[in-house]
């Protein structure tokens, strides 16, 4: 049987301002961190008298990719906020740890921040990247062999 190449693993994550090329990556990921979820499209039911669904419609599904980041000594935040606020829009790069395996991008996201402490860990700033549509496309778009001379554009 063929060994399966899957995204799992340590990744890097590159951001740039949507309409920018100059990608950067936004630092150092905690552990097990990086999270991309799918909430499904609002359905709508079109019920005859005594409740029998007769058509039935989805609404597009919405993302959001969350990721924790330590903030060490030195060290630049990705964004700059106000109170967790992050003014304009970014793109995203989601880049796994092998060369072959199947990476994603977004191509427009509103991003928040919230900074957390402890004296486990340190500052850790939890991001949070709400997808909005593109003009033109899907909003989460596979990237193959996402590892092959991506990363550091």
């Amino acid at each position: 049987m063929k060994e399966k190449t899957l995204s799992w693993g340590k990744c890097n994550i590159e951001t740039s301002p949507v309409g920018s090329s100059s990608w950067k990556n936004v630092g150092t990921i905690k552990d097990g961190t990086t999270k991309l979820s799918t909430q499904a499209g609002e359905e709508h039911l079109a019920k005859e008298e005594g409740g029998a669904v007769i058509a039935r419609r989805v609404g597009s599904s919405t993302y959001t990719l969350e990721f924790d980041l330590f903030l060490a000594a030195g060290d630049t935040r990705p964004f700059e906020d106000k109170d967790g606020i992050i003014e304009g829009e970014y793109q995203f790069r989601v880049i796994p740890e092998s060369p072959k395996a199947v990476g994603f991008s977004i191509a427009r996201a509103s991003v928040s921040c919230e900074d957390n402490y402890t004296t486990a860990e340190g500052i850790v700033l939890h991001y949070v990247a709400k997808c909005l549509k593109p003009e033109t496309g899907k909003t989460i778009t596979p990237i193959e062999n996402a590892g092959e001379g991506k990363t550091g554009h």
